[in-house]
């Protein structure tokens, strides 16, 4: 298993794996096996993180979601994100809105996602692509 990686504000690893159950962790730990969408410059995306306040806490949680009907991953508008995250319990809770917004932009600085980009890197894609 990936060691810990500690930042600063937070264990990003152990905030990942305490929420595991959400669709949307499961793709940034392992997105291999998940589909992918294709950004304007041709980049490769699977979860794209926003943050907000519900319930005066903090919640991060992601513009990309996977459609259940058809397994697709569809990018929502920043609004549409945060409805769909609050009725799907599709978001990962912090105490204030502060550390929210600081996961959102640093969750990629955990050991799982840098494993993955050198896999991305050796291998030359995720299943080919």
């Amino acid at each position: 298993m990936a060691g810990l990686f500690y930042c600063m504000k937070m264990n990003i690893d152990e905030v990942l794996l305490e929420n595991f159950d959400k669709n949307f962790v499961q793709r940034i730990i392992n997105p291999k096996v998940f589909p992918v969408i294709n950004n304007e410059q041709g980049e490769y995306m699977t979860h794209l993180m926003s943050s907000g306040e519900f319930n005066s806490k903090g919640i991060a949680y992601p513009e990309i979601i996977q459609d259940k009907n058809t397994g697709e991953l569809r990018k929502l508008s920043r609004k549409d994100a945060y409805d769909y995250a609050v009725a799907n319990k599709e978001y990962i809770e912090f105490s204030n809105p502060e550390d929210a917004l600081w996961f959102s932009k640093n969750y990629k600085n955990n050991s799982f996602w840098l494993k993955n980009q050198r896999d991305l890197i050796k291998n030359k894609g995720f299943n080919g692509r």
